[in-house]
């Protein structure tokens, strides 16, 4: 009877454990937390220190797919290029902070949310079996989502005479990608969703992005934003298009560039290609990045542009615009952010002539050059974000010097972990002998790491015993 009874509350135990756990949000991702974990090479020269404060979220991605693939990093760096935050991951696109505090990253069909303690909390993704789209995802003013997904069409593309390969037909079993956007409410119910098919014709795609003849995505879409009374504007790159969705009754504001424009370009003649990530300013202006390819034949330097736009009158100006390098084109990805301080934070994506590799950089108004920052080898970012300020404190481990007879000793403050130092030991001192720049990182959250500052260590500081 006892072990009858035993058995019986074991099993409901086991079941009530197996039950919490799956419905627990999880990241599923196997990380070591060890000091093995190098961080890629990377340099950023600052030409103005003052400017150049704040925090810049980004995530590395190595571009050349013939090279074995690696770990990707999930970064924060403060203004003096000094690691604030890391995670080795493979994919963790798209990171960023939202204005409520909670931070967020794409990972395999949803949106992960972090907390200030780098804790995720929770995960977001498209209703009604719409697949959720990488590309981005907002925290609207009043808790709302605003993601971005797609619906599988099957079509018979042989009967589009599109495809770029030289006598090559569509499958009659493909397939068409049509995007569409979703608004979730904080209880991830659907309260408004804008599909994309009336809109869009394959005929009318930008032919350079036709190449799979089983597949078709129209019109990736890749960035949407909100205007102050919630209607939505949306790039989609396929078509060098922006296009504005009224929130209240989803018909067509407007649509701008590609062979729809409905707009006169007052003071530019050169077209965005390809363009990502088009949003308002606080001063109602629209900032868009501009990749600057379209073909061989049709390609600029890669721009950020930022738009006045005066909709009754369908006239558009280009009131503020950089170009790093003539020659610098973006095959894909990047983005343009404008920062509180007035400096703006462009990065570059997938840059075409991976020889000039480069991944962002800050500038100000009249586009003098803040900092930029590359990584060794290919390695770029599918955006950054930069922030003059964050909305919740980060407690960085400190290390507090220490003299003594057996050398100078590096002490771990401000957590209760143990360190992975820059030396290669763990624990929660060390002792130095040499001069030198050392630097240690704590555990933090769901399997990311926490940086100190780093912290310089002269002969002079040596000798003091």
């Amino acid at each position: 009877m006892f072990r009858s009874g035993f058995l019986f509350l074991l099993i409901v135990s086991l079941f009530i454990f197996l039950f919490s756990s799956c419905t627990r949000t999880r990241l599923p991702i196997k990380t070591k937390k060890s000091n093995s974990l190098a961080l890629l090479p990377y340099r950023m020269n600052i030409a103005d220190s003052g400017l150049s404060q704040g925090y810049y979220f980004l995530f590395t991605y190595k571009m050349r797919k013939e090279e074995k693939p690696r770990l990707g990093q999930q970064l924060i760096l403060d203004g003096t290029g000094a690691v604030v935050y890391c995670r080795w991951t493979d994919v963790a696109s798209d990171f960023k902070v939202h204005p409520d505090g909670r931070m967020s990253f794409f990972r395999k069909g949803k949106f992960f949310l972090m907390d200030s303690l780098f804790r995720i909390v929770d995960s977001v993704g498209c209703v009604n079996n719409i697949e959720t789209d990488s590309h981005d995802f907002r925290i609207l003013p009043n808790g709302h989502y605003l993601l971005i997904g797609m619906k599988s069409i099957p079509t018979d593309l042989s009967v589009y005479p599109v495809f770029l390969k030289r006598g090559a037909r569509g499958s009659k079993k493909g397939e068409i990608k049509v995007d569409v956007i979703q608004e979730l409410d904080e209880n991830k119910k659907l309260v408004f969703e804008w599909d994309s098919s009336p809109f869009y014709k394959i005929t009318d795609a930008d032919p350079i992005y036709l190449n799979d003849t089983t597949s078709v995505s129209l019109p990736h879409i890749n960035s949407v934003a909100t205007d102050t009374q919630g209607n939505i504007v949306a790039s989609s790159r396929y078509f060098n298009e922006l296009i504005k969705i009224n929130r209240a009754t989803g018909n067509v504001m407007w649509r701008m560039g590609g062979i729809h424009n409905q707009f006169t370009f007052m003071n530019d003649t050169i077209p965005f290609l390809g363009q990502h990530d088009a949003h308002y300013l606080a001063n109602g202006n629209l900032l868009v990045f501009d990749n600057g390819y379209s073909s061989d034949q049709r390609k600029h330097g890669v721009r950020a542009i930022e738009y006045r736009i005066d909709e009754k009158t369908k006239q558009v100006w280009n009131v503020w615009s950089y170009t790093h390098d003539a020659g610098l084109v973006s095959d894909a990805t990047g983005n343009a952010r404008r920062m509180d301080n007035g400096t703006t934070l462009i990065d570059f994506g997938k840059i075409q002539n991976l020889n000039r590799n480069i991944t962002c950089v800050l500038v100000d108004s009249s586009g003098r050059k803040i900092f930029d920052l590359a990584f060794a080898d290919t390695v770029g970012s599918y955006r950054a974000y930069g922030f003059a300020q964050l909305p919740f404190t980060i407690h960085r481990p400190e290390i507090q010097t220490v003299p003594t007879k057996r050398g100078l000793e590096l002490r771990l403050q401000n957590t209760t972990e143990n360190g992975f130092w820059s030396t290669g030991e763990t624990g929660k001192t060390i002792f130095v002998t040499h001069a030198g720049t050392y630097f240690v990182r704590v555990p933090v959250g769901a399997n990311g790491f926490l940086f100190s500052k780093p912290i310089v260590i002269t002969e002079a500081m040596l000798r003091r015993k």
